[in-house]
């Protein structure tokens, strides 16, 4: 996680906030070069924050490790000799992931050059998005800790094999472990104490639960509600400009799972 602060001499126009959230969004893109990794990588972050005033943004970006140790460049030179020859991209699967994808371990600490060139974001005032590019350079180190977090057993499932495992909560961020049945494809979201949205939703399989995680800055957490969704049915709710408590009765209607479920300890 970093914090970020965005200053502009141009004034900035009025962001929007997003969806049934408290947080305005900015999208960096990125080259970053990893003193593990040979190769350099590019990304692009959201950066969840608020606009102090109308020439300033603060907020937090959160660099996703499962990101940053996937190495495609195998597949990627499969996908250009493919080009040449006229034929169509090798899968990727299950089956054929290992074949195609490489996992660099990432270390305890570890150093990191950025560069971001572009930044954009959604706008009330315009018609289009808010754009900016440029060349702004950084480096710094980072550490891994551990420190400060805790899991908390939920261990409810639902007729129809839907629920949640287990929670794990860091000082900046909530993992939600679920269960489903494999053949189907679900998404999850957690609503603070306040009804507001947790932002994140990168969703990755371990073992036999998913690892749901999301960013709990600025959130009353003491409790959750959690909602497991069809996948495709949550995708066609229009979340960006939705108003206040509306997110949740789609929610409401929708969740084939639903569990409150207390983390401050009463």
């Amino acid at each position: 996680y970093l914090g970020v602060r965005i200053e502009s001499e141009e004034e900035l126009p009025q962001l929007a906030t997003m969806g049934d959230t408290n947080y305005q969004l900015m999208q960096i893109m990125t080259r970053e070069d990893y003193s593990f990794r040979e190769d350099r990588i590019s990304n692009a972050w959201p950066v969840e924050g608020r606009q102090e005033d109308a020439h300033t943004f603060v907020g937090i970006m959160r660099m996703d490790y499962e990101q940053i140790r996937v190495d495609d460049r195998r597949y990627n030179e499969a996908c250009e000799e493919a080009d040449e020859k006229g034929e169509p991209y090798p899968e990727i699967n299950a089956d054929t992931y290992d074949d195609w994808i490489d996992e660099i371990e990432i270390p305890e600490a570890f150093h990191v050059d950025m560069q971001i060139y572009r930044i954009w974001a959604y706008s009330t005032e315009l018609p289009s998005r808010y754009e900016k590019l440029g060349e702004w350079n950084f480096s710094f180190r980072i550490t891994q800790s551990d420190t400060g977090m805790r899991s908390i057993s939920v261990d409810e499932v639902n007729e129809q094999g839907i629920g949640v495992d287990h929670i794990e909560l860091t000082p900046v961020e909530l993992s939600v472990y679920t269960v489903g049945p494999k053949d189907g494809s679900y998404y999850t979201v957690a609503l603070d104490r306040n009804g507001l949205a947790l932002s994140g939703g990168n969703a990755y399989r371990s073992g036999e639960t998913v690892k749901n995680e999301m960013i709990t800055a600025d959130h009353d957490i003491s409790e959750i509600t959690v909602y497991i969704c069809d996948y495709e049915s949550y995708m066609e709710i229009d979340k960006t400009l939705m108003a206040p408590g509306k997110f949740q009765e789609e929610l409401e209607e929708q969740a084939l799972f639903k569990t409150r479920i207390r983390t401050d300890g009463e």
